[in-house]
């Protein structure tokens, strides 16, 4: 069982490693897709069938793993939920996946809070900034018109 857990973790750890190589900038185009391509295999597959075979065999008998599950697992972490410790851990609130996405939204709330607060700072200094740019362009053409006609003009353009 924790053969096979691991093996799911290691293929599902090279995947996330292979779907950040397709992001960088500097990959080819022929990479990109080889990578594509290994993606697509049934390496994860295969390995989803054993690890399911084998936790239907542990007693108490485990959930067995779709492919889905697997695939939206975004941390590495949420396997480590899938191993036994010293206390049975999976009748604990936090190991549900809707109680764990329902507190990373919590969080993403806080943080989108804390940024509103810092733009309702942040907005009024640009606002002020444009407004008082805005004012000092007549006088800095006027100065302009002494020195760079040219430069002069094409201020006034914009």
């Amino acid at each position: 069982y924790h053969a096979a857990l691991s093996h799911i973790e290691q293929l599902v750890s090279q995947r996330i490693m292979e779907l950040t190589k397709l992001n960088i900038s500097g990959t080819g185009y022929k990479l990109r897709t080889q990578i594509a391509a290994g993606l697509k295999r049934q390496a994860i597959r295969n390995a989803l069938v054993r690890y399911n075979k084998f936790a239907a065999l542990v007693n108490p008998p485990r959930d067995p793993l779709t492919w889905e599950t697997v695939v939206n697992y975004s941390f590495l972490a949420e396997f480590d939920l899938l191993r036994f410790s010293q206390v049975d851990i999976r009748d604990r609130p936090w190991v549900k996946p809707v109680i764990r996405e329902g507190v990373m939204s919590y969080c993403k709330l806080q943080c989108a809070r804390a940024e509103i607060k810092r733009l309702n700072v942040e907005i009024p200094r640009l606002y002020a900034a444009i407004h008082d740019e805005a004012q000092q362009i007549p006088a800095y053409i006027s100065i302009l018109e002494q020195t760079d006609r040219a430069l002069a003009n094409e201020v006034s353009r914009w």
